[in-house]
Order: C-alpha cells, then structure tokens, then sequence
C-alpha cells in the first residue's frame, strides 16, 4: 500500500479508531463497467480506507450520444464491537479527455442498506486532457447501524455528455476511472457500549 503515500495519503490517524480490524466478508458488485463482478474486490488498509478494485470503469461517448458507466459494489463488514463507521471522503483517479462539445461527470454513491444515500461529485467541463486524482468529501457522512447488519452499497459512475445544441459532427469524449477507488472511514462508538 506503499502508493497512498504517493497521493498524499498518511497512516497517521487523525481521529480514534478501533484497534481490532474491519474485516469485508464478502462483495458482490455488478454494473455496465463491471459486468458480473469480473475482477473486482476490495479491502481496508489500516482501519481508514477502503479500497474498491474493479477493471476500468471507462464512459465513452461517440456519434452524439451520451454514455454511463457505473460499477455496484456490495459489501459486508464484521464490524469491531461498540463501533460504527462510514465512508466520509471519496478518491478517483481518472483520465480525461473531453472536446469542446462534450462534459463529464465522476458521481459516487454510498448508503448503508435501508439507508439514506450520500453522494460526492465532480463534474467535467469541455475542452480538456488530463489524468488527475479527484478527491471530494461525501454530502454527509452515514453510519452503519450499531444493531443490525446492513452491507455498504458503493455505486462508481462514469458520465459522458454531448452538447446537442451546437450540432457537433464528430462530438467525442471519454472518461476511465482506475482502481482503486478509495473511501476515507470515519469512526464513531456506538452510543449503546
């Protein structure tokens, strides 16, 4: 996990966390970027990330139509006991590589099944190349209940749109997302212990 540190990412916890592990115990993930779970898994480095792997997550869109992709993953989590947690930041490192007809959106979705969803998102404007690291906080942060099992529904979406109002004749853009997508974990104990 020696590239975290490449981002900027530390092991120096900033708030308490539990010293008994969060252990996945199992993940389902479907979607148009990774259809039947092919290649996906993920795991939880030092009780502050989880870490999402997929085979890319790609949008392209070409002949004037917009294009999504998104990847499901569905976990579950033996939680340390008298903890609760939740993704409260999210990381995507992406290529760009839109023209002036076409936008782009990175848009992640978490909730806790039965739950309220939170979301992060990053739009793209026209006109650009790159391959960066987009981090965004989530729109709140939701915690797993401290009663019950619920699994964590990631959903990684990839949007390609094309300006219809200008009449491009050959309006392309396209947008990979890599693995891993990275989720800071925010702790808190649960009031019942």
């Amino acid at each position: 996990m020696a590239f975290l540190g490449l981002f900027g990412f530390n092991a120096f916890a900033y708030e308490q966390i539990p010293e008994e592990k969060l252990e996945i115990t199992d993940i389902i993930a479907n979607g148009s970027g990774c259809p039947l779970g092919e290649g996906v898994r993920a795991e939880v480095y030092q009780n502050e990330y989880l870490l999402l792997y997929s085979n890319k997550l790609k949008a392209t869109s070409e002949s004037l139509r917009s294009r999504r992709q998104n990847c499901i993953f569905t976990i579950n989590f033996n939680i340390p006991a008298g903890w609760t947690f939740g993704p409260e930041k999210i990381y995507s490192f992406a290529r760009v590589n839109l023209d002036s007809y076409s936008s782009g959106m990175i848009k992640v979705l978490t909730y806790f099944q039965g739950g309220e969803d939170s979301f992060a998102e990053e739009n793209l404007v026209p006109d650009q190349k790159r391959t960066a690291l987009f981090a965004k906080k989530l729109s709140k942060v939701n915690l797993a209940p401290c009663d019950s099992d619920r699994a964590l529904v990631v959903n990684a979406q990839a949007r390609i749109r094309i300006d219809r109002t200008s009449d491009p004749v050959d309006a392309e853009g396209k947008l990979t997302l890599f693995s891993p997508l990275l989720a800071k974990i925010h702790w808190e104990r649960c009031s019942s212990y």
